[in-house]
């Protein structure tokens, strides 16, 4: 029989199991010899999905030593009837961890210290590994098991650990200052790394141990995989970075040693000259409590315009407890990203994330330096002709031709631009100014000005139009202004395609607290649909203003595409409406849930799909409830119903306290447990 989890089911029994009470333990099976897999009779199996499954992922990274005990969890759930209140809609989960198997009746919250010593609390289904004084590599599965009998069963794994008697095989120091000791001290990361290469090192520790700007170059090649992470961490405050921008090729951090881990918040990495640290798909990077930043700012142009790759940590790395600073696409693509902080960026932030867990986002905006008209040049016609034209081909800042094309009388001239460093290096078709004296260069009466050259060329536009092309405009006696404008926007949590890395299949949203956003907060909408998705207990507060590229009235999170088994209950969207657009071919299957949610409105952009369970959301005075929802209740908005979301406090007032139902999801977003009748979204 399912626990109440934690201990909100219909009885409310609290049966929450402190943090300081110690989990029940595992060690790898009798028949384990320290081989992976060599424990298991029968490996466990994820079935291939007909129908629907929980969504489960990982707390914390696999492939990792431990020497006694080490705290390993994951997230999990399903929907059970239109609710997850009863033990997350679970009846539990089975850890396997060679040829030996614990069952995990219910979840509860646990406590740590993160890499920086700060205590830190998850809500999860948690067990500890043990090391019995064998040791060895040992494969761990997760088995999540649903109370809906219609659901199938969730595997994952295997994944790695570790079980030793000490926790690094070779350890050395970075100090650039001091003499090289062969096999102890080094002065540099990259020598430190060859070392490691060399003597075939599976679990090395290397601390840097002098402060100053430290650049990692290739360590050989092919790459090199030793069995678990090399960590890198560091003594004083350190800065990992380039010096300079030379080129594309050269701001790439191929480091060619797979699995490295960086630790703590002595490690900086200052992404201002270095495009992206690229992974060999080996084994994914691990960013445990370091800094990002941008020490040129959250405005800093690369070759004048936006940086060529989206996200800094390649593959699909692990963030654990980060920092984030004026930086673009921080964290996307992740295999998990936990309790980070992000603060003044750009662009996305978590985009295609597996599981994105307890994060806090403050003031995430691309409209006040990138989206935003600048003033760059203007041309006119002045010559004998009595028609004179001026056009522009192409998509806005692309690395393809962008097409000028100028025309007096009948005669015409085309002067193509490019993004791509290739036309950067050429220098003739990059700038604003290239475009000026190609005008003025033809010599028929074309009269144009520089006004601003910091922006290039493939940005420009005409005011208003989001940086895009334009049709023929007179320029014949009249000032045409051309502006540079760079149609970057933002999103909190995105989807892709498969082919534009996306992800399809098993993903949790859940705790993370957006303030300031400008764009969408959630969209859900790779066009090879989405499968079992939790989105929980999320709060989000998006940036009021109107402007020509910022209308909070008009931007939405929304829904597309065909949908099973996706969960969207107790968010608080203070200021955004939620958009459900069968009319872009949304198709939910019965599984799916919109439940408790407190939002301006719920819209439906196409036919109703009856599949679709709405129930228990609040949305804000003025606005009619959704066809096919129940229990929806209407009353104040953004200034009556939470205390102070614009600062970030989501609590509910008195008016939206009186509107209480019963909870979908049995905690809330700071892991308080709820009553049996309560308010609907994050708190």
């Amino acid at each position: 029989m399912a626990g109440f989890g934690f201990g909100y089911g219909p009885s409310l029994a609290t049966r929450i199991r402190p943090s300081t009470t110690r989990l029940a333990g595992i060690a790898p099976g009798e028949g384990w010899t320290g081989v992976a897999g060599s424990g298991f009779q029968a490996v466990p199996i994820d079935p291939v999905r007909t129908l629907a499954k929980p969504a489960m992922r990982l707390l914390v990274p696999p492939n990792q030593a431990y020497t006694d005990r080490l705290l390993v969890g994951v997230y999990a759930g399903a929907n059970n009837g239109g609710t997850l209140i009863d033990n997350m809609g679970l009846e539990k989960v089975v850890a396997h961890y060679e040829g030996r198997a614990i069952e995990i009746p219910e979840p509860s919250l646990q406590s740590f210290n993160d890499a920086n010593g700060n205590p830190v609390t998850y809500f999860g289904w948690w067990i500890e590994l043990r090391r019995d004084g064998r040791d060895g590599e040992a494969n761990l599965y997760f088995e999540a098991v649903p109370q809906d009998p219609e659901l199938q069963r969730r595997v994952m794994g295997p994944y790695a650990f570790f079980p030793q008697a000490v926790v690094h095989d070779y350890s050395v120091i970075v100090a650039p200052s001091q003499p090289v000791i062969g096999g102890g001290r080094y002065q540099s990361v990259t020598a430190a790394l060859t070392y490691m290469r060399s003597v075939g090192a599976h679990h090395p520790l290397i601390t840097i141990t002098e402060p100053g700007l430290y650049d990692i170059l290739n360590t050989g090649s092919p790459p090199y995989l030793g069995a678990g992470y090399c960590t890198i961490s560091a003594d004083v405050p350190v800065t990992i970075g380039k010096t300079a921008y030379t080129n594309d090729a050269n701001a790439i951090m191929r480091i060619n040693y797979e699995g490295l881990r960086f630790q703590g918040e002595n490690i900086t990495f200052d992404l201002k000259n270095v495009s992206y640290m690229r992974s060999e798909r080996l084994r994914d990077l691990w960013f445990d409590g370091v800094k990002f930043i941008n020490s040129d700012g959250r405005y800093h142009l690369w070759r004048k315009g936006k940086r060529p790759v989206p996200q800094f940590g390649d593959g699909s790395p692990w963030y654990t407890e980060c920092d984030f600073f004026n930086v673009s696409y921080a964290a996307c693509r992740s295999s998990l990203l936990r309790g980070s902080a992000f603060r003044e960026g750009f662009n996305d932030v978590a985009t295609d994330g597996a599981c994105v867990i307890g994060n806090r986002v403050d003031d995430w905006d691309s409209t006040p330096d990138w989206h935003k008209d600048v003033d760059a040049m203007t041309v006119r016609y002045v010559g004998p002709e009595t028609t004179a034209t001026l056009a522009l081909a192409g998509g806005n800042d692309v690395s393809s031709v962008r097409t000028f094309t100028a025309r007096w009388g009948a005669n015409s001239a085309t002067f193509q631009v490019s993004a791509s460093e290739a036309y950067y290096l050429a220098g003739t078709n990059y700038d604003v100014s290239d475009v000026v004296a190609w005008l003025n260069g033809l010599g028929v009466g074309f009269e144009a000005t520089l006004i601003d050259d910091s922006r290039r060329a493939s940005a420009l536009s005409l005011p208003g139009l989001k940086g895009i092309g334009f049709g023929q405009m007179s320029v014949k006696s009249t000032t045409l202004l051309l502006v540079t404008e760079f149609d970057v926007h933002a999103d909190f949590w995105q989807q892709n395609s498969i082919a534009g890395g996306g992800i399809v299949e098993n993903v949790i949203i859940a705790e993370n607290t957006v303030v300031g956003m400008v764009g969408q907060d959630i969209f859900i909408k790779g066009s090879d649909g989405a499968r079992d998705f939790l989105v929980l207990n999320n709060a989000f507060w998006n940036k009021i203003g109107e402007s020509v590229y910022a209308t909070n009235s008009g931007t939405a999170s929304q829904v597309q595409q065909n949908h099973s088994h996706v969960v969207i209950a107790h968010n608080t969207w203070a200021s955004q409406q939620f958009n459900l657009r069968t009319q872009d071919t949304y198709n939910p299957d019965s599984f799916c849930l919109f439940a408790n949610n407190v939002l301006r409105r719920i819209n439906w952009l196409g036919p109703i799909d009856a599949d679709l369970k709405i129930a228990d959301n609040h949305i804000f005075e003025g606005w009619t409830a959704p066809s096919q929802g129940t229990g929806t209740t209407i009353a104040g908005n953004y200034d009556t119903l939470l205390v102070d979301p614009a600062n970030g406090d989501f609590t509910p007032t008195a008016l939206l306290q009186g509107m209480t139902r019963a909870p979908k999801v049995g905690h809330d977003r700071k892991r308080k447990k709820r009553g049996e009748s309560c308010p609907p979204g994050a708190d």
